[in-house]
């Protein structure tokens, strides 16, 4: 399971919520309700699952200066009126249980030999680095221990 899959859970869950569909928010469509739902969904997918602005465009078929815009407009919506506070504090309900999930995965797929070959797959400078810095610590904490003994 991916953070792509998450997500796309999320907006489907997000968007039977708020009874909305995809097309919807991908669309034209400037009916209030829409264009409200829309901007909510764009300030959920920044705030909340930091996705950048050119993911989110291309999930929702908009340019990512209008995600921008988007993400602004709501912010200050929600501060200044209950409604849209309300749907932010029924947005987050939904993200809870789907960020909870991508915590999960975060935890359960991460181990020292993965995380070795990301930074393989990543750079080279960086792994000889990593591996440098390991056996620095390693020798500072031998030649401790060989003053311990010593004393």
């Amino acid at each position: 399971m991916s953070v792509e899959y998450v997500v796309k859970g999320y907006i489907t869950e997000f968007c039977d919520k708020f009874g909305v569909k995809l097309e919807h928010l991908k669309g034209k469509s400037r009916l209030l309700e829409i264009n409200n739902t829309r901007k909510l969904l764009f300030y959920m997918l920044r705030k909340v699952f930091k996705l950048k602005h050119r993911e989110i465009g291309e999930i929702l078929n908009r340019h990512h200066a209008s995600c921008v815009h988007h993400v602004a407009d709501f912010d200050q919506l929600k501060d200044m009126y209950s409604l849209y506070s309300d749907m932010y504090v029924m947005a987050l309900e939904i993200a809870l249980k789907h960020l909870d999930i991508i915590r999960k995965m975060k935890t359960t797929d991460v181990s020292p030999e993965k995380k070795l070959i990301e930074t393989l797959m990543n750079s080279n400078y960086k792994l000889r680095k990593k591996i440098s810095k390991y056996y620095a610590k390693k020798e500072r904490e031998d030649q401790n221990s060989r003053k311990e003994l010593q004393s």
